[in-house]
């Protein structure tokens, strides 16, 4: 159903239906839980935190057994702390976090499969665009660095950041 075509039939519906359809939607998806939570009483800390937490799991050794490395619930936890439309600075923020861990774990020697590296790199340079359109460059910079020569030791990618924030 197109969007028009529900905004259309959310229009003809009465009050007492629109909330019997919101509490029915957030019984059964936890995603809309999580969403309507967030749009009553939005803590970016706490989302950030839950989407870092992600990444930890993903990339650092706990306990006895090594990290999984897996980019697909790296993936997953970024596109749902992003649709609940931060502000850019924690977006930026959990983004290079992602990076760092990512390529902090590449650097000892875990297996890593290219299509994962290629992700993490797009995700980057994704990142790095949003750095330039928001103008915080100086305010990464430091951090850009770092991935970069992690990522370039980790043998990940020959993504040249500067050229891309040469663009500015």
């Amino acid at each position: 159903m197109s969007r028009a075509k529900f905004e259309k039939l959310a229009n003809e519906m009465s009050k007492e239906d629109l909330v019997e359809m919101l509490m029915a939607l957030y019984d059964s998806k936890k995603e809309a839980k999580d969403y309507f939570e967030y749009f009553l009483n939005p803590d970016e800390e706490k989302a950030e935190k839950k989407c870092k937490t992600v990444f930890l799991k993903e990339y650092t050794k706990t306990g006895v057994r090594p990290p999984k490395g897996r980019i697909s619930k790296c993936k997953k936890a970024l596109q749902d702390f992003e649709a609940l439309r931060p502000s850019v600075e924690r977006r930026i923020d959990v983004r290079l976090c992602m990076a760092e861990l990512a390529c902090k774990y590449g650097v000892k020697s875990w297996r890593i499969w290219e299509k994962n590296y290629k992700t993490i790199e797009k995700v980057f340079a994704d990142t790095l665009l949003l750095i330039l359109d928001s103008h915080l460059v100086d305010q990464y910079s430091t951090r850009i660095d770092i991935i970069q020569q992690t990522a370039l030791r980790a043998g990940y990618w020959n993504l040249d950041a500067d050229a891309i924030l040469a663009k500015e």
